[in-house]
């Protein structure tokens, strides 16, 4: 396995080489460039080179092509935490500015995709209290978000926990009364006279157009 560490402040670093199976250090050198890492393999040799199965290392391209050169058998094995770090930085965060760059016309959901990045990176386990119902609705999306209201404007009267049943039952649309709960308030509708004056709204734009 390869890795780099810092030798002083200043960004100087040096490269390392170690036996996976026993943890034993194999080469040092100055440098993390292709070209620090080639004595290495110069002191290894062709047939050291020929014996290696596989080489564990971060997401570096320097290690990657170098590695790829003098052990072309090889299997590279890139470090998990730098695949995840990656995926989070390069992929999500992508979809998420994509996803709010499309709800320009859309404020105030915009504004829910843009302020999720910390939400979605972390893992679940690690969410804030409550959090957990956020990042429910942020990944099921809109259209459920959408059957929530319409069904919760249809029937005002029923309370978060007999629509989140109903949602279950009819729709099998999987939201817990808490996540109808956060929509309704983001809706300013969590109470059942909110849902009357939104029902009536609603009802008297219609006949506007009529």
């Amino acid at each position: 396995m390869m890795d780099e560490f810092a030798l002083f402040k200043g960004h100087r670093y040096a490269t390392v080489v170690a036996d996976a199976d026993t943890q034993q250090v194999l080469w040092v050198g100055e440098g993390r460039s292709r070209a620090a890492l080639r004595p290495f393999f110069t002191w290894l040799g062709p047939e050291g080179c020929t014996a290696i199965e596989s080489v564990a290392m971060d997401m570096d391209t320097a290690f990657d092509l170098e590695v790829r050169e003098h052990c072309p058998q090889a299997k590279v094995v890139y470090d998990l935490f730098h695949v995840v770090a990656k995926f989070g930085r390069e992929v999500i965060d992508r979809v998420r500015v994509d996803q709010a760059n499309q709800l320009r016309d859309n404020p105030k959901s915009r504004q829910v995709i843009k302020r999720s990045r910390w939400l979605l990176l972390r893992n679940p386990e690690n969410l804030p209290e409550g959090h957990d119902v956020r990042l429910s609705e942020l990944l099921t999306g809109s259209a459920l978000e959408k059957l929530v209201i319409d069904f919760s404007l249809r029937n005002p009267h029923l309370g978060q926990a007999q629509v989140s049943r109903q949602m279950n039952d009819r729709y099998s649309a999987d939201i817990s009364p808490n996540g109808v709960r956060y929509i309704w308030l983001r809706e300013n509708m969590n109470t059942m006279a909110l849902r009357l004056a939104k029902v009536e709204s609603l009802s008297n734009t219609a006949k506007d157009f009529a």
